[in-house]
């Protein structure tokens, strides 16, 4: 059943969520590896992921910005490329073929992109009028910016989305606590306050002091949303097509 329009284009950084909303669900964003005349598309399956736990028939939703627009459609796995087929030394790869027409979607719904950015970070209290007065903005910003440059905490962040960041805190931070953040994207600041929706001990972890915390943005416009969109879209589509050079 082809929908050759708003098909993704051999190339395009996609998400993917496999089996989703389960528990055994796979995230992850990459590049497309060819798009067919049919409108299926082929995409690499990630190394850290078993190839023999996924199956033909399985779910599949694909996530994809197009001509200054979103969409989503709903997928399954047609067919799995193995390693072992013609002797790959690329990653496995996944035919994919739609199951319903690509769906405009909202920024604010948008996936979660997964890459390692620097920032640094400092609890604050919002104040009223925030995200609603740009002067009030602007003001505390700038009061926030001193904060940071004397006592911000020096992290990364593990993902981003126009909605919120997850990231690597320092110390337990407490749910529903607000912060300001700077996250470094490329040449570019960004500046935002947030709220901590969830903050646990990183599995991995050999001591105390390593936390992996769920911020959700305040006082963020659309036209910023977009902006983070935009930019970490570009900016890990360029990364992941250097790692595919490289190999």
């Amino acid at each position: 059943m082809p929908f050759l329009k708003n098909c993704p284009p051999t190339g395009l950084m996609i998400s993917v969520a496999i089996n989703p909303g389960k528990a055994d669900e796979i995230k992850y964003t990459d590049l497309i590896t060819e798009t067919l005349p049919d409108a299926r598309i082929i995409i690499p399956l990630p190394d850290d992921v078993d190839e023999n736990t996924i199956r033909p028939g399985t779910t599949i939703i694909v996530e994809y910005e197009l001509n200054n627009a979103l969409f989503r459609h709903d997928s399954h796995i047609e067919y799995i490329i193995s390693k072992k087929d013609a002797q790959l030394k690329q990653p496995c790869q996944l035919l994919i073929s739609p199951q319903t027409r690509p769906e405009k979607i909202q920024r604010r719904k948008f996936f979660r992109v997964h890459i390692e950015l620097p920032m640094r970070y400092v609890p604050v209290s919002i104040p009223k009028g925030y995200g609603e007065e740009e002067e009030t903005m602007r003001r505390a910003q700038v009061y926030w910016d001193q904060i940071v440059e004397k006592h911000g905490f020096e992290s990364f962040i593990f993902d981003i989305s126009a909605g919120g960041i997850g990231f690597q805190a320092n110390y337990q931070l407490q749910t529903g606590t607000e912060h300001y953040f700077q996250i470094e994207l490329g040449i570019e600041i960004l500046k935002a306050a947030g709220k901590i929706v969830y903050c646990r001990k990183k599995e991995t972890a050999t001591d105390d002091d390593i936390f992996i915390s769920g911020v959700e943005f305040l006082g963020m416009s659309e036209s910023i949303h977009d902006r983070i969109v935009g930019h970490v879209f570009r900016l890990h589509s360029v990364v992941l097509k250097r790692r595919r050079e490289e190999d």
